[in-house]
């Protein structure tokens, strides 16, 4: 129910002309650990930090996004609920004309104390300025994707103890 009124909201914004019109890269990772997240940026939003936390695997990743008055809001985070988080916390910090244009993500299955897990094991960002990354530990399971100065739009994925599964939603050229 929580994913049809999600889809509702954003038919509405893109109608209002609060959203583009937009498309899913793959979901990388698992496509049915955990629980759904969306992270969908509106036009007057800005991506200003992502915060990281990993060994491993990715445990979970946070967002601070800035409004349209300059607010920072870190409320979103996605992943971590088990009791093993990660030891180390990495922080990307956008500078204001800095934009992702890709995504490189490996994926592993778990070990230990939750093991037979496919979750989400790097990710490493791709700006108009730099490399971000790798966080996590690369693996050989490694999907990747790359699109334009002003198409991305956000994320989306599946989470629970761990970061399970990634994807990005991008502006779509067609609408």
């Amino acid at each position: 129910m929580e994913e049809i009124i999600e889809q509702l909201q954003i038919s509405f914004d893109i109608q209002s002309g609060i959203r583009r019109g937009y498309i899913k890269t793959e979901l990388w990772g698992s496509t049915t650990g955990g629980s759904p997240w969306s992270l969908h940026l509106d036009k007057n939003q800005k991506l200003r930090k992502i915060t990281i936390n990993h060994e491993d695997w990715i445990y979970s990743i946070g967002f601070t996004i800035e409004n349209l008055k300059g607010l920072l809001d870190s409320s979103r985070r996605e992943g971590g609920t088990g009791p093993l988080a990660g030891r180390n916390v990495s922080e990307v910090n956008f500078d204001i004309d800095e934009e992702i244009i890709g995504i490189d993500v490996t994926v592993v299955v778990t070990t230990g104390y939750y093991p037979n897990h496919e979750v989400i094991s790097s990710v490493c960002l791709m700006t108009n300025k730099k490399k971000h990354g790798p966080f996590g530990k690369e693996t050989d399971t490694r999907f990747s994707a790359r699109w334009d100065v002003g198409s991305f739009e956000g994320f989306f994925g599946r989470a629970a103890f761990y970061l399970d599964g990634l994807g990005c939603y991008l502006t779509d050229t067609v609408t």
